[in-house]
């Protein structure tokens, strides 16, 4: 084959391959999937009102790893929440952080009944009682004597 031929050839592939570019494609809607992670522990839930009227719960992620070891620190979690809902100032609304009495608080099968927190569309607090944590060996975990203690909503209208 001569190097005009291969070149013509060349020539022809391309405008062959232009061509099936410019034709239409299968329209393909691909599933939406959303991977969210459930954490194993959770103390605190925090619920958010965006202005959109669109609402969402977030968990706290107690459980922390410390050289290969993990340990319960609902400390952690809590400041992650705030970290969260500063984050988010300007798109919510209200948002609200609740707490759960149970021993081992899971998002499964406990209620997040106890109001520890809300905070305005501008981020300021406008409920906080002081809340109180200890250290159980290793875990640093809120007291729940002290949440027995606060009604169950402290949410004021």
């Amino acid at each position: 084959m001569e190097t005009s031929e291969i070149f013509k050839q060349a020539v022809n592939d391309f405008k062959n391959a232009y061509v099936q570019a410019q034709q239409q494609t299968r329209k393909y809607n691909a599933p939406i999937t959303y991977n969210f992670e459930t954490p194993e522990k959770a103390r605190f839930k925090a619920v958010v009102y965006f202005k959109n009227n669109r609402c969402a719960w977030y968990y706290s992620f107690d459980l922390v790893k410390n050289n290969g070891v993990t340990h319960v620190d609902e400390y952690v979690g809590l400041v992650k929440l705030l970290r969260l809902i500063k984050n988010k100032v300007g798109e919510f609304n209200t948002a609200l952080i609740f707490a759960s009495i149970d021993k081992i608080a899971m998002p499964a099968t406990s209620k997040y009944d106890y109001c520890i927190a809300k905070f305005s569309s501008n981020g300021q607090f406008i409920e906080r009682p002081d809340t109180g944590f200890k250290l159980d060996q290793k875990n640093n975990v809120l007291q729940l004597s002290w949440l027995e203690l606060h009604p169950k909503m402290l949410i004021k209208k």
